[in-house]
């Protein structure tokens, strides 16, 4: 067994966090796939690893199921030879992560290793283009709660002016404010756009694929079709031509005379 798989827990999750900037603190927290698809594109670089796409704050079976796709196509699409155990992973079971997080390392190593310094974990996500791209388990940044607290430097300002007289509605019209939408807003409302317009290609090419494999099934059934009509008759024809034009319906009343024979 390779030298990677003999890397206890302690020693997985302090790489984990150094170079990718979390917090994590139990291996099963890798189900989400989130971090996995991250290590990959500090491996592998910017344009391999689609980050708009990834859930880093997944928190439901369906998002970990996402992520783990993402990361199995770029295995794909670089040539990398390893089946993810999709359904094992997304569980959360200690052993099934701490086993596939201990091949990652294996990979990241033999392939030359990523320096923390030399990658910027949360500018990645950051980049990424959505308020998904910052999971919750991020260090803290000496900027937080700055906002809150402007917020509350403010609040008596508001509260000491005095209220203005009131005056009748018809003295004159309500101004009509603007609302105001920041660049943070305007930047993840285009991330989920760029990202709804990827799945949106992902599921016109599912669709392409599905139509051209029906088409190429019903071509060779209508050429078994032409065989049979224009071959003499035998039984066995017969049988097969049986089968072709055989509906639903029919399906199942043989399946049901069958299963009477069967017990008789």
């Amino acid at each position: 067994m390779e030298g990677a798989f003999f890397v206890g827990r302690s020693e997985l999750l302090a790489w984990v966090n150094d170079l990718l900037q979390l917090n994590y603190t139990k291996i099963e927290q890798m189900a989400s796939g989130a971090a996995h698809c991250q290590l990959m594109d500090a491996l592998l670089g910017p344009g391999k690893v689609p980050l708009q796409r990834v859930k880093f704050d997944a928190r439901l079976e369906y998002e970990f199921i996402q992520n783990f796709k993402i990361l199995q196509r770029v295995f794909t699409q670089n040539g990398i030879e390893k089946h993810i155990e999709v359904e094992k992973l997304v569980k959360a079971k200690y052993q099934d992560n701490l086993e596939f997080t201990q091949w990652m390392k294996r990979y990241i190593d033999v392939h030359g290793g990523v320096n923390p310094e030399m990658y910027d974990a949360l500018a990645r996500r950051r980049n990424a283009g959505s308020k998904r791209g910052a999971p919750a388990t991020n260090r803290p940044r000496a900027d937080e709660g700055t906002a809150t607290a402007t917020q509350v430097r403010r609040a008596p300002a508001a509260a000491s002016r005095p209220a203005a007289a009131s005056r009748p509605a018809a003295s004159r019209p309500a101004a009509r404010r603007q609302p105001e939408v920041s660049n943070e807003k305007v930047q993840a409302l285009e991330g989920q756009v760029a990202e709804l317009n990827e799945a949106t290609a992902e599921l016109r090419l599912t669709v392409d694929g599905l139509e051209k494999e029906r088409d190429f099934y019903f071509n060779k059934l209508r050429e078994i079709e032409i065989i049979c009509q224009t071959s003499e008759e035998s039984p066995f024809l017969e049988r097969v031509q049986n089968i072709l034009y055989q509906t639903e319906g029919d399906f199942v009343i043989q399946n049901e005379e069958a299963e009477a024979e069967a017990e008789a």
